[in-house]
């Protein structure tokens, strides 16, 4: 047991003095507003800290995706706890995990994409994914955008240890064109932003079945730049390591190490350090994790610098065994905000937008899992968090076509339920809500926060030749702050629904046909940028 323990000890150290070194330099899902994971294709940090079971590994085949929504908006989804489900993957015989598609639309839409890797195999596995999409125009003058992403990937399955390593380019196109039309005219080639990403990152992963001492560890990192000048350089280092004492009995630690350096009209370093140890116990009906979290952050805005602890508690109960569980808990925490996570959300910030990370000081939730028989489950949970320096996106005070970040003390009070209904094989329906009740201090309204936010899916698979897939995602309560003129203006709500579809002529050929925004709402998420009304994608694919 020394021996592992040291082992640990050792991972730990020279992976943060390989991050401490570099003094220079956390987007489930194609950008629409309904996809949060894809917004500006920005990849986000991989936490290697799943375990991995199989007793076999292979590769894991990429799910095709035919998001085409106005990703030049990205309104984030929420983050319901219940996700939407897919319909399960085909039978692995016979395997055709590489394809090609090829399709276009209004708005001038065109899509490009490639996914090779190579055949099953226990040993290792890579492949490589190319894509391109953009319009060349949208709802407004100057409007269009774009998209290309490159990324390579790779994987070796060895006796003890997994290896994973992972490098990307996407080059993201848009333009400020939330302004008066005759502006937007006179100011084509000025209002162009482009926001280049490369990433990469290499990780380990042990994990066997039966082994009492697991681990991962895993560093990346992310540089940005962008056709205003501005750029971020992020090294990252993330590790976890469990240590099982007996059946009911662990220990964990998780920790990671962000140095962020970030220059634009001036540039500034910062520092994010995370430990959190735990120990769980496992009881027959109800489970206990106790522990804390340790933040120390370099950032000079006062509530989010220095040493920061807070509880990390979490306790399930089995209620009525196989049927209820409840749970609760209490954590906190340090929000990382970095420039490119902002960007993840919001592509249309301004010069030198303030960077600071949130502290998250409580995070108290209550809630419920179960299945109410073997076709419907549910989650609801109710929660309270208290934040200092939370940032809400307003449009600047020299330019309303860009966006700035202001902060300020707030409470949140969540309240959220998810539902999911799986009739058959062939039949899936989920739904889900969220009220969001914000209470800010010295600003007026928590700007560009939607107060609910719901979704409807349902999915039918047709004797696995035709699939179609209806989505329903509604917003309201949000209100922009317009600093240049000191205008409130509250948005309108927000009901976008679409459908997707696919005719599987064989297991080789496919057509998709993709209607978005069917209602033809021409809404704006963020003050000033309208979205493309009803837009329509097809075209083919052919696996191979």
């Amino acid at each position: 047991m020394i021996n592992k323990l040291s082992l640990f000890a050792l991972l730990t150290i020279s992976f943060s003095f390989a991050s401490l070194a570099q003094k220079e330099g956390e987007i489930p899902e194609t950008i629409i507003y309904k996809d949060d994971e894809a917004k500006l294709d920005l990849v986000p940090a991989n936490r290697f800290f799943e375990q991995n079971l199989d007793d076999q590994p292979t590769h894991e085949i990429k799910p095709q995706e035919y998001d085409t929504k106005d990703y030049s908006i990205n309104p984030p989804r929420f983050d319901a706890k219940v996700k939407i489900p897919t319909m399960p993957v085909d039978s692995l015989n016979p395997i055709l995990p590489n394809y090609l598609k090829f399709g276009a639309g209004n708005y001038g839409t065109v899509l490009g994409e490639v996914y090779l890797t190579n055949k099953r195999s226990a040993s290792y596995s890579y492949g490589t994914h190319l894509k391109h999409l953009s319009s060349s125009k949208g709802s407004l003058m100057n409007s269009g955008n774009g998209q290309d992403l490159a990324e390579f990937f790779g994987s070796k399955y060895g006796k003890v240890n997994t290896w994973n390593g992972h490098l990307s380019y996407s080059n993201n196109r848009y333009r400020y064109y939330g302004l008066p039309q005759t502006d937007s005219v006179n100011n084509k080639d000025s209002i162009k932003q482009t926001y280049q990403l490369f990433h990469g990152g290499i990780n380990t992963i042990k994990a066997n079945i039966g082994d009492k001492f697991t681990y991962s560890t895993g560093v990346d990192f992310y540089y940005l730049t962008t056709k205003l000048k501005a750029k971020e350089l992020e090294l990252l280092w993330n590790g976890k390591a469990t240590m099982k004492l007996n059946d009911t009995r662990s220990a964990s630690v998780d920790a990671s190490i962000s140095n962020a350096n970030r220059t634009d009209s001036s540039s500034i370093n910062r520092l994010l350090l995370m430990i959190k140890p735990t120990y769980k116990l496992i009881e027959e009906n109800w489970d206990l994790t106790v522990g804390a979290t340790i933040n120390y952050s370099s950032d000079t805005l006062k509530g989010s610098k220095g040493l920061h602890l807070y509880p990390a508690i979490h306790a399930n109960y089995n209620f009525i065994p196989g049927k209820v569980t409840l749970f609760a808990g209490a954590g906190g925490g340090m929000d990382k905000n970095t420039y490119r996570t902002f960007v993840q959300q919001n592509p249309y910030l301004g010069s030198n937008v303030p960077l600071s990370h949130t502290n998250r000081k409580i995070d108290l939730y209550v809630g419920s899992t179960g299945s109410i028989d073997n076709k419907v489950s549910y989650k609801v949970q109710m929660s309270y968090k208290a934040y200092t320096n939370q940032y809400f996106f307003t449009n600047s005070a020299t330019d309303s076509s860009k966006f700035t970040a202001l902060y300020d003390k707030a409470g949140l009070f969540s309240l959220e339920g998810g539902l999911f209904y799986d009739l058959n094989k062939d039949w899936r329906i989920s739904a889900n809500a969220l009220y969001n009740g914000w209470h800010t201090d010295l600003l007026a309204k928590a700007w560009h926060q939607p107060a609910f936010q719901s979704s409807l899916g349902v999915q039918y698979n047709l004797k696995r030749k035709i699939y179609f897939n209806a989505e329903m995602y509604y917003l309201s309560g949000i209100q922009g702050l317009n600093l240049e003129s000191n205008k409130t203006v509250k948005l309108a709500d927000i009901a976008d629904l679409s459908l997707k579809t696919e005719y599987r002529f064989s297991n080789s050929f496919s057509a998709f046909l993709e209607l978005n925004n069917i209602l033809s709402q021409k809404y704006q998420r963020y003050l000033y940028y309208q979205v493309k009304g009803f837009n329509v994608l097809a075209g083919l694919t052919y696996s191979f």
